[in-house]
């Protein structure tokens, strides 16, 4: 399983490297060098933890030394001493410097710089997406070129090049100077991989999580909401001194890892930021207990198979569900003065009809709207991601488990999970059960099919554009009666026990085979002020006509009862009846409204 993390043990002798003792090992070193004459000057040097460096190995391209962190300074300072000036060589083509960081071990790093330009041209392909050769003096973290040390070592000639160019022998000689120098440095690390895959349960390091990065291989974790299994691209890794995200005070150092996976956003597949942090921890731990692990090809296969899924929902879709809808909530403390308020995760049983829509989820709630300028990736990138998926897509395992949709059931919005999500089997001779008359059973059912047919071109249109487009239904009796009984059987499984009120409104919608979207007066805010209400409404209607659902307002007493002239001289309830009835005239929709006073309803919906 991790055959990938290393490569065949290269052995070096214990006493090949002195810079990885520790300061109890060696509290004094003597340092030899050439001066300029060639005659070897020694010098006695103490050092704290940092092993004096002779600064030239021997080969004139490359050059070698130690650094301590300088706290003073805030800066990296060599820890070598020279006699004289001049026994640097006069030009190093790249140059490695030991970095040791006393106060944050996680800190410590060997940093390479590379001071010759074709060199540069042939290593930069390579790590592409790293945050590396770029500043004044173009550098790297050892640690990548460790874990591209065979792609690098496939650019050293295969055959003799007694043909090749003096310019091109240098840059192989110089590879090959820092390929020698990454393997003797990095051995205990090549050991500690060779011991890890042959384990059946591997256990890691803390520092040595890096290692898990094998170039071009993708990474598994759990999505934050759903705590389902998902895949990203790990793009970038940094040991920090503490979770900036962690608003505790006993934050400790972290590894973090930066990486993308694919979203569905309404429009395209877009790569998605994400960030995992593995707190520091004593002696080793299982890779399966981590925030994250390497993704196996079998794991993949089965991430595959669920984006199948996936892409199939991009857009609206009007499915079943069997499972939890989750959402997150941000805590409102108003003692709470950071910017960044805490969210919880919330999640309800959502059994029944969903809509997926992305696009009406980032609408109607902007304030929940996860793809904002730090999750995206750049959009002028070549990485912008692929406007659409097929099947054969080789990027369908990097695509999330769950999507947004509406529960019909609880009425709100929030994450469904993909694999929940089924077709719906819809109840077509719903109105051979209604107990109605005949001729009202025909009517009904010959009304709603011609307003479902008509689509571009409204059965029944007003002289005014845009108006009376729409097919509004009253339906009215006492109490259990069944006049709802005429509408909804769009929520048949989960409203059983109201069914004798709703089924005339579901038997609509289940003939239709079209969403049935039911609310209530407490819904529409009938209690609050005007402009609210209105605004419901509205809102309301615009979510119907997306989804070209079926309305049902149960209930709607409120809203259709006659108007007397003290109400209207008050602006009391009678104005919300003309917002209601004006707001409705504009509805392209099927409404179906119920109530129990026939009596008391307004002339203007007997008209």
């Amino acid at each position: 399983m991790f055959k990938q993390f290393a490569t065949r043990l290269r052995l070096v002798s214990s006493s090949s490297d002195s810079r990885n003792r520790t300061q109890s090992q060696e509290p004094k070193q003597q340092l030899s060098h050439l001066n300029g004459h060639g005659q070897r000057i020694t010098e006695n040097t103490s050092t704290n933890g940092i092993a004096p460096q002779e600064p030239n190995n021997g080969y004139l391209g490359f050059r070698s030394c130690n650094q301590f962190w300088d706290k003073a300074k805030d800066q990296w300072t060599d820890a070598y001493r020279v006699a004289q000036a001049q026994s640097l060589p006069t030009h190093s083509r790249i140059i490695a410097y030991n970095r040791k960081n006393s106060m944050h071990p996680h800190n410590s790093h060997i940093w390479v710089e590379i001071h010759d330009k074709p060199l540069l041209d042939l290593l930069r392909p390579l790590f592409q997406g790293y945050n590396a050769f770029t500043g004044a003096i173009p550098g790297i973290d050892a640690r990548h070129v460790y874990m591209r040390r065979e792609q690098l070592r496939r650019l050293l000639p295969q055959s003799d090049e007694s043909q090749a160019l003096p310019a091109e022998k240098i840059i192989h000689a110089d590879l090959q100077q820092l390929l020698e120098y990454i393997e003797a440095e990095f051995a205990g690390v090549t050991f500690e991989l060779e011991h890890m895959k042959k384990e059946e349960d591997p256990h890691i390091k803390w520092d040595l999580l890096w290692a898990l990065f094998v170039p071009g291989e993708s990474l598994e974790t759990s999505e934050s909401i759903s705590g389902l299994d998902m895949a990203f691209k790990p793009k970038t890794w940094v040991y920090s001194d503490y979770d900036e995200n962690d608003s505790s005070s006993n934050s400790k150092p972290c590894f973090e890892v930066h990486g993308e996976f694919l979203e569905w956003t309404g429009s395209r597949y877009t790569p998605t930021r994400i960030r995992r942090v593995i707190s520091r921890y004593a002696g080793t731990k299982s890779i399966h207990t981590l925030a994250f692990k390497p993704l196996t090809p079998s794991r993949k296969s089965n991430l595959t198979k669920r984006g199948k899924q996936y892409i199939k929902l991009a857009g609206m879709h009007h499915r079943n569900y069997q499972s939890y809808i989750m959402w997150e909530e941000r805590e409102r403390d108003s003692f709470l003065i950071s910017r960044r308020r805490e969210k919880t995760t919330k999640k309800a049983r959502a059994d029944g009809r969903v809509m997926v829509d992305i696009l009406s989820f980032r609408r109607f709630n902007p304030e929940q709207d996860i793809w904002d300028a730090d999750d995206l990736a750049d959009i002028n990138s070549q990485d912008r991601g692929p406007s659409e998926l097929r099947e054969d897509s080789p990027e369908l395992y990097l695509l999330p488990p769950t999507v947004f949709g509406w529960s019909f059931a609880l009425k709100r919005w929030g994450q469904l999970i993909v694999e929940k999500l089924t077709d719906i089997t819809f109840e077509t001779d719903a109105f051979a059960h209604l107990v109605l008359p005949e001729d009202d059973k025909e009517l009904i059912q010959a009304l709603v099919e011609a307003q479902a047919k008509a689509k571009n071109t409204p059965a029944f249109e007003d002289v005014i554009p845009g108006k009376g487009n729409g097919l509004v239904m009253l339906f009215h009796g006492n109490t259990g009666t069944g006049k709802v009984f005429k509408a909804k059987r769009a929520c048949f499984t989960s409203i059983a026990h109201t069914y004798l009120q709703t089924l005339t409104a579901e038997a609509v919608s289940e003939y239709l085979k079209l969403p049935l979207y039911s609310v209530s007066s407490h819904e529409l805010r009938e209690d609050s002020q005007m402009g609210d209400f209105e605004a419901s409404l509205k809102h309301i209607l615009a979510i119907s006509s997306l989804w070209k659902a079926v309305l049902l307002i149960d209930e709607a007493d409120n809203f259709v009862q006659e108007r007397s002239i003290d109400a209207a001289n008050s602006g009391g309830g009678s104005s919300k009846v003309v917002a209601f009835l004006r707001v409705l005239e504009y509805h392209s929709g099927i409404v179906i409204l119920t109530t129990n006073y026939v009596r008391d309803i307004d002339r203007a919906l007997r008209s």
